[in-house]
């Protein structure tokens, strides 16, 4: 990655909808690499990484 890119990851929010959005289809392979550093960084499951059914954004509250 070039350091625009890195700079893009790094000024991504920490937020429930860009988590959400990370489950999105997309054709560009930068975005897509970028969606896949969110799902693994903003969750709680490693399983979150491939599968969105089981996607649990990590805010500090637990679901129950």
């Amino acid at each position: 990655m070039c350091p625009a890119d890195m700079r893009m990851l790094k000024r991504t929010p920490y937020a429930r909808r860009e988590f959400e959005q990370a489950f999105l289809a997309t054709s560009d392979s930068l975005v897509r690499a970028q969606r896949a550093i969110i799902r693994a960084y903003m969750s709680f499951h490693h399983t979150a990484l491939f599968n969105p059914g089981k996607n649990t954004f990590a805010d500090g509250y637990a679901a129950f």
